[in-house]
């Protein structure tokens, strides 16, 4: 199981996203994630976050519109996407 602590530079919004996505992966090793659905936030608010944690290196993020989103998560040598082939970005 792969524990993360708090990185001090993330807004709150930024680290939810970031804990959640670690959190389904301990739980089921889930490869999806419905993005914006699983969370409760505005678009531009889930963009500002999902750019904060690419910033931050905690993410690599690719949005090419609301129909094909990426989302790998770079933290702990494993990523987790919602695309159309999302085994391929599985590390």
């Amino acid at each position: 199981m792969h524990k993360i602590n708090r990185p001090d530079n993330l807004s709150n919004g930024a680290w939810h996203i970031l804990e959640t996505f670690c959190n389904q992966y301990n739980e089921n090793e889930s490869k999806y994630l419905e993005i914006p659905n699983a969370f409760d936030y505005t678009r531009s608010e889930l963009e500002t976050y999902m750019q904060e944690l690419h910033d931050s290196g905690y993410v690599m993020w690719q949005n090419c519109g609301a129909s094909n989103e990426y989302l790998y998560l770079t933290f702990k040598g494993y990523c987790i996407a919602r695309n159309d082939n999302p085994d391929r970005y599985i590390k």
